[in-house]
C-alpha cells in the first residue's frame, strides 16, 4: 500500500501517489483474471468523482478509480479504490489545487497511454464519471443555470427543449477557457468527451426531481384556481387543496413517506428530497393512483410521461440493452410529449420548454450515443463510489461524536454517545 500523504492545497485532504495505487491494483487485477488478460493488452480505468455535504458547512469530495472488464458490470464498492478525499467547496479552484497531483498523473498517462506490468506493456483507456456539476468542474465550464451549459454540444439553454434542431458537438481541443461557450478554465483533464459519462443515477434523479415538482405545482395551481371559482372566503392553503391531500396519499400508498410544507409568511412551498430507491417506488407505482391528483384531462397524458421514463430508464441502466436502438426516439417522443402537456392544457406551466434541464437534454440528445458505442452505461455508474462516501461520512459523524465526548470527560463529565448523537 502506498504511503498517504496530504493533498497539495490549503484545504483538508489526504491521497495516495496515483501512480504506485494504480500498478499494485492493476497487478492484482491481471493475477485474478488471467484468463480475461491473456492476449489482451489493453485497460480500461473509470475515474469518479463524487462530493457529499457530511454535516452543515462541511463538503467532502473523493476521487477514486476502478479497472472495467468488457462485458461485466461491478457496482461493488469493493471494486472502488479512493485516490484522494478533500474536505473542500465543489468548486474549480479546490479541485484544481487540491487534486493538482492527481490529474497531472493521469494527464501524464493521457498523453502516452502505456504501463509495463510484469514484462507486459499494456495500454490504458480512461473515462470519467460523476454527477453533471463536478462534470462541468472538471472540464472548466460554468455552472448547468449558464447559457451554454452542455457538455457535449453547444445548444443555448432556450433551445435545448428543441430536438429537430442539430446541435454542433464539442470536443476537447474546443475547451480553452476563453470563455465561448461558457468555458471559462482549461480542463483539469486532457480527455476527449466521448470518454465522459453521465452517471445514469443522478440522470434518474435529477430528472424525477422535475416530475414530482411538475405534480405538485400543477396540484397547487388547480387548487387555487378551485378556490377562487368556490368564493371560499378563507385564506388559500396548499394543503387545504384535494388535488395536494391525494398526492401526498398517493406517493405515501407506494411506500415512500412524504409530506408537504408551506411558508405561512411567503407562502412558499417546500417538500424533502427523496432517495434513489423511493424514486425507483414512485416510476412503478405512482402514475396508477394519479387520478384525483391533477386536474383530470391532464391525467392520462401525465401517467404515460412517468410510465414512458420508466421504461426509457430500463433501458438505459440494462446490463445488455437489446432496445438501445429504440432509445433515441423514445426519449424524443417523451421530450415532445412532456412539452404537449405545457401546450394543450391550462395548468401546464411547469411543461414549458425553459423547465427542460440539461439532464433531460442530455438524456434525449447525448444518451444514446454513448450506449451505441460502450453497449451499455451502467458499467460507468458511480453508485460504488456512492456508497464509499456513505461509509465515510459515517465515520466523520462516528468521530465527531466521539471528539465531543472527549470535551465532556475534561470536564469530569461522562456524556454517553446515544445522548451525545440525540
Amino acid at each position: 500500500m502506498p504511503e498517504i500523504t496530504k493533498t497539495p492545497g490549503n484545504n483538508e485532504g489526504v491521497q495516495f501517489d496515483f501512480k504506485t495505487l494504480f500498478i499494485n491494483v492493476a497487478k492484482k487485477e491481471i493475477a485474478d483474471h488471467q484468463e480475461y488478460y491473456n492476449g489482451k493488452r489493453h485497460i480500461k480505468v473509470k475515474l469518479c468523482a463524487d462530493g457529499a455535504k457530511y454535516s452543515r458547512g462541511c463538503n467532502f469530495c473523493l476521487f477514486s478509480f476502478s479497472i472495467l472488464r468488457d462485458g461485466v458490470v461491478n457496482l461493488s464498492s469493493s471494486n472502488i479504490h479512493v485516490i484522494a478525499a478533500i474536505r473542500a467547496k465543489e468548486d474549480y479552484e479546490s479541485l484544481a489545487d487540491e487534486f493538482r497531483d492527481i490529474f497531472a498523473a493521469i494527464n501524464f498517462y493521457l498523453d502516452d497511454p502505456a504501463i509495463t506490468i510484469n514484462g507486459n506493456t499494456y495500454t490504458l483507456e480512461f473515462f470519467l464519471c460523476a454527477d453533471y456539476k463536478l462534470l462541468l468542474l472538471i472540464m472548466g465550464l460554468k455552472a448547468a443555470s449558464a447559457e451554454y451549459s452542455c457538455l457535449w454540444c453547444t445548444v443555448h439553454k432556450d433551445d435545448r427543449y428543441n430536438m429537430t434542431l442539430t446541435h454542433c458537438p464539442r470536443s476537447l481541443s474546443d475547451l480553452k477557457g476563453n470563455g465561448d461557450f461558457s468555458n471559462i478554465h482549461k480542463p483539469l483533464l486532457n480527455l476527449d468527451l466521448d470518454h465522459i459519462i453521465p452517471d445514469e443515477l443522478h440522470l434518474m434523479l435529477r430528472v424525477t426531481d422535475r416530475l414530482i415538482t411538475a405534480l405538485i405545482q400543477t396540484a397547487k395551481s388547480y387548487d387555487q384556481h378551485q378556490h377562487r371559482l368556490e368564493r371560499i372566503r378563507r385564506a388559500y392553503k396548499v394543503l387545504d387543496g384535494e388535488r395536494i391531500k391525494n398526492l401526498i396519499a398517493a406517493i405515501r400508498e407506494c411506500g415512500v413517506y412524504f409530506n408537504i410544507y408551506e411558508d405561512d409568511e411567503s407562502g412558499k412551498v417546500e417538500w424533502p428530497s427523496l432517495l434513489g430507491p423511493d424514486k425507483l417506488k414512485l416510476l412503478k407505482n405512482l402514475p396508477d393512483k394519479l387520478v384525483g391528483c391533477q386536474p383530470p384531462e391532464m391525467v392520462p397524458l401525465t401517467q404515460n410521461l412517468w410510465k414512458d421514463f420508466d421504461l426509457i430508464y430500463s433501458i438505459v441502466t440494462s446490463r445488455m440493452p437489446t432496445r438501445h436502438h429504440q432509445l433515441r426516439e423514445s426519449t424524443k417522443k417523451w421530450i415532445n410529449d412532456y412539452l404537449d402537456l405545457g401546450k394543450e392544457f391550462k395548468y401546464g406551466d411547469f411543461y414549458y420548454p425553459d423547465k427542460v434541464t440539461p439532464y433531460m437534454h442530455l438524456l434525449c440528445a447525448h444518451l444514446s450515443d454513448f450506449i451505441d458505442k460502450y453497449d451499455n452505461v451502467k458499467q460507468f455508474s458511480c453508485q460504488g463510489v456512492e456508497k464509499k462516501n456513505d461509509v465515510a461520512k459515517v465515520l466523520y459523524h462516528r468521530k465527531s461524536d466521539g471528539d465531543k465526548e472527549e470535551e465532556e470527560k475534561g470536564d469530569g463529565k461522562t456524556v454517553g454517545k446515544k445522548k451525545m448523537r440525540r
